[in-house]
């Protein structure tokens, strides 16, 4: 399950966040990046559900920076998307849960 909020340029939040789920193709979509203009750092990062150990993969497109997390030990989507234009944050998405369906 993902949230997504949309904030104001300094990072405050606008209105109620949204919550949906992704397909893997979207995922995938997610994980797919320009080696040009893409770093990778190791991170930590504390999720409503736990602290993970992190890839992050900032994407430098121009005129903005995407940055991806994701969880060594959670495999699939990124856990949480920060979307930034000139400095300013201007989306986050983030996992909220980490649970399958009902059996």
């Amino acid at each position: 399950m993902q949230e997504f909020q949309v904030t104001d340029a300094d990072g405050l939040p606008l209105g109620e966040p949204a919550r949906r789920r992704s397909t893997w193709l979207e995922l995938q979509r997610h994980a797919s990046q320009p080696v040009e203009g893409t770093s990778v750092e190791e991170e930590a990062l504390t999720l409503p559900f736990g602290t993970y150990d992190c890839w992050r993969y900032t994407v430098m497109p121009p005129g903005s920076e995407v940055r991806f997390w994701f969880a060594k030990e959670l495999p699939g989507m990124p856990v949480q998307v920060e979307e930034r234009i000139s400095g300013n944050l201007t989306g986050r998405s983030l996992m909220i849960a980490n649970e399958g369906p009902e059996p």
